[in-house]
């Protein structure tokens, strides 16, 4: 199966060996689960249309017509390995469909022999016509597509794999049966061949709109067996470039006797010397010009940065922009056999297309999400009860969550991977829908990216005075993010001892704390991309908000609750995040020092994974994943679940711990490490300084 295959080398180890069963009941589209909820969905859409004895038939009926459908999605869109004799299936594909239209005839018949039930008749004739519908599209589909169907066990076209298309195509149909029922409803059987043949045809418009969309899918590229180029991505699409590119200028006055240890003396905002594929760089007069921030290149500076530059920048960079600071060859640049290994893993998944976004996933998801709003719009404007306008605040509460998974690859550039555009797109989704501001996101995100849970540079990490993820942030430390000296106050050690109390009532309202966070950085003196356009969608987003509630609201009471219930439903999204972080490896300072916290190792120790069903993935929106997203922030969403298999692979050949848990034993980690965090306040004592810090702690390391 996809969701947890055995790989060499693997040492599964506790919990994780326990649930690994489970994902064989997931691994085809004919797995009963799959099935079970697909006649589940189709006989609550009959049941609606034509009442409960339709509904009941089916949930025996719709399997077959569901084969069929998958069927002509996977004719559409799925075309043969290559050299493979396009007709060498025809047969084998003939009798698969046969076979579900064989599987309706009982139906058939038991609509005849209750000709006294209108509804089973809609039943069986919907069926058919499915079937049929299904016959006719193999048909006019190319003869290389015909032999792919007889292979679609294993495309997973499912509500397994797809699941929230399934939903959207579930909803079509129940909106297309109700139609044709209240039009044709005279005649059970006409509206039931009406419908089955709309609900197929509207399949396979959308499945071939999609693929038109992407085109055709590219093949891999050939292995790179040239040392001084290599793999890299521009636009998403795969490159071979030079591995170094020298500006004229730069190489005559370039120094020959440049080591690391020097390198790593220019290490401050004003002093930035890189080390890229082993020639440095002198980024000081580019640092505050850099738009990412500073602060990203601030905390790399005297560093080795060829794995978070390669994760973060396109191929256009290497040749255009870095060869302008270039000072020299590092004479004593040296690239370990672990790092090699961990660097040809990425070539090869850029080698094999996986940094190209699937641009058909997207269109998906987007259908999904204006479906979401339109929900929350309608309920929340239209709506003439309380009831009607707190479903509209649990809509929006979920556009909200499931929008943000969209913000954060785009805030990445994993998505059209062009900067302009995804920043375009992201502030019309983050802040026109989201009142949360794109560039506050990319500043604090991008530092938390290459500092991952560092005390002192990682903002994802410093919540006090309210909570502490480790005992080491207690007594007094310099946040480089927020500059300004971070203390344990009185106030920091009474809340801090409650936190693992605290922490969801907290995440319940972490969303009016991302609002103020915009704002105070748009009104900052920090330098902004956009400035202008981020506070003009901010003002927008709560212009629309505060108009809502001032005219849909019956009282300031139910305003109250729509905010508060709109806003802790979306507070799931917070408990996500702060899953995949909070429990994991803290430290001081920065990484990259060494074998031990280069780029591959600090991702993987300070990250926690979700172990989660195919099926759920649409939930979890990638941060499921973390592990993989923060080795390679540009990769698409949709490929990081194949990612996972290679990652986990090179951890346990290594002896690299793997951290991931399924989605409740996560939050139980992180309650149980805030607790743990909390019960060390009980040794804290007022120093000197008027904060507290542990006594057992400076003892322990022999400080004062």
């Amino acid at each position: 199966s996809h969701t947890r295959q055995s790989f060499p080398g693997a040492r599964p180890r506790g919990k994780l060996r326990r649930v690994r069963h489970s994902s064989s009941l997931w691994k085809s589209q004919r797995s009963l689960p799959s099935r079970t909820m697909q006649a589940a969905a189709m006989s609550a859409l009959e049941a609606a249309a034509g009442g409960v004895p339709a509904g009941l038939a089916t949930a025996v009926g719709s399997v077959a017509a569901f084969d069929g459908i998958a069927g002509a999605r996977a004719c559409l869109e799925t075309r043969p390995k290559e050299g493979r004799g396009a007709l060498a299936s025809t047969r084998e594909a003939t009798g698969a469909a046969m076979t579900a239209l064989a599987a309706c005839v009982p139906m058939a018949a038991v609509a005849l022999l209750e000709l006294a039930d209108p509804g089973l008749a809609f039943v069986a004739a919907s069926l058919l016509a499915a079937a049929v519908a299904n016959l006719l599209v193999m048909a006019a589909a190319p003869s290389d597509f015909v032999a792919a169907f007889a292979e679609r066990r294993d495309l997973e076209f499912t509500w397994n794999k797809d699941t929230i298309r399934c939903v959207l195509e579930a909803v079509a149909r129940v909106a297309i049966a109700q139609q044709a029922f209240a039009t044709l409803g005279e005649d059970p059987v006409v509206s039931g061949l009406a419908a089955g043949a709309a609900s197929v045809a509207l399949v396979a418009a959308f499945q071939a709109y999609l693929c038109s969309v992407d085109g055709p899918p590219r093949a891999d590229h050939p292995v790179n067996e040239d040392p001084a180029k290599v793999w890299r991505e521009d636009k998403g699409v795969t490159v071979l470039q030079d591995r170094v590119y020298f500006n004229e200028k730069r190489v005559a006055a370039a120094r020959k006797d440049i080591t690391m240890a020097e390198v790593a003396k220019h290490n401050t905002r004003t002093d930035v010397w890189v080390c890229v594929e082993g020639h440095a760089y002198d980024l000081t007069k580019y640092v505050e010009l850099h738009p990412g921030g500073w602060l990203p290149i601030a905390n790399l500076a005297g560093r080795d940065v060829t794995d978070p530059f390669a994760n973060y920048h396109p191929a256009p960079v290497y040749r255009s922009l870095l060869p302008n600071f270039y000072v020299g060859k590092i004479i004593d640049y040296k690239v370990s056999p672990f790092v090699k290994e961990h660097r040809d893993m990425r070539q090869d998944l850029l080698r094999r297309n996986q940094f190209e976004t699937k641009r058909s996933f997207y269109v998906s998801m987007s259908i999904w999400y204006v479906s979401l709003l339109s929900a929350a719009v309608y309920f929340t404007v239209w709506g003439s009860s309380v009831a009607e306008h707190m479903a509209g605040a649990v809509f929006l509460a979920l556009f909200w969550q499931q929008s943000a998974f969209f913000g954060h690859d785009i805030g990445h550039n994993a998505v059209t991977h062009v900067r302009k555009s995804d920043s375009w797109w992201g502030m019309v989704m983050g802040n026109i829908t989201g009142g949360i501001s794109l560039s506050w996101w990319k500043r604090s995100h991008n530092v938390h990216h290459v500092v991952c849970n560092s005390i002192e540079n990682d903002p994802d990490i410093q919540h006090m005075p309210i909570l502490a993820v480790d005992k080491e942030i207690f007594g007094s430390f310099f946040s480089t993010y927020h500059q300004r000296q971070i203390v344990t106050d009185a106030a920091a050690r009474f809340l801090v001892a409650y936190q693992h109390i605290l922490y969801f009532p907290v995440m319940a309202v972490a969303r009016f704390n991302l609002y103020i966070q915009s704002y105070l950085l748009l009104f900052s003196g920090e330098r902004i991309e956009y400035k202008a356009t981020e506070v003009g969608t901010l003002a927008i987003f709560s212009g629309l908000l505060v108009a809502a509630m001032y005219n849909c609201m019956s009282s300031w009471q139910e305003g109250l609750a729509y905010l508060l219930l709109s806003h802790a439903l979306a507070g799931v999204l917070h408990v996500q995040i702060t899953l995949s972080h909070f429990a994991e490896q803290t430290y001081h300072g920065q990484a990259y020092n060494d074998e031990t916290d280069e780029w591959f190792h600090m991702q993987v120790k300070t990250s926690l994974n979700v172990d989660c069903p195919l099926y759920m993935d649409w939930f979890h929106g990638g941060l499921q994943f973390q592990v993989e997203h923060h080795l390679y922030p540009r990769l698409p969403r949709h490929n990081l679940r194949d990612c996972r298999t290679l990652v986990r692979a090179l951890c346990a050949k290594h002896g690299i711990t793997y951290n991931e848990l399924p989605f409740f034993e996560g939050i139980q980690r992180v309650i149980d490490k805030l607790h743990l965090t909390a019960k060390e306040t009980r040794y804290l004592k007022l120093t000197d300084g008027g904060f507290y810090d542990s006594a057992i702690f400076h003892g322990a390391n022999l400080l004062g």
